[in-house]
């Protein structure tokens, strides 16, 4: 959520894990999920709502930079 608010963009909370991020071009969701055969390994799923792939990616990259994993 910190790294969507540097980059102003719109955020909705929608579950303890889920969180839907709207750029001014796409909407995507993100969810931090934990990976089944490792117990102690997570995850970041990103999902495409609205927009082309285009804009998906470059949200995507934009995110995952600033997060620096």
């Amino acid at each position: 959520m910190q790294a969507a608010k540097q980059l102003d963009l719109a955020i909705e909370q929608l579950g303890p894990f889920v969180v839907r991020i709207g750029g001014p071009s796409s909407v995507i969701e993100v969810e931090v999920c934990r990976l089944l055969r490792f117990s102690k390994v997570h995850g970041i799923r990103f999902r495409r709502m609205t927009g082309t792939s285009e804009a998906y990616k470059s949200l995507c990259e934009r995110l995952l930079s600033i997060l620096r994993l």
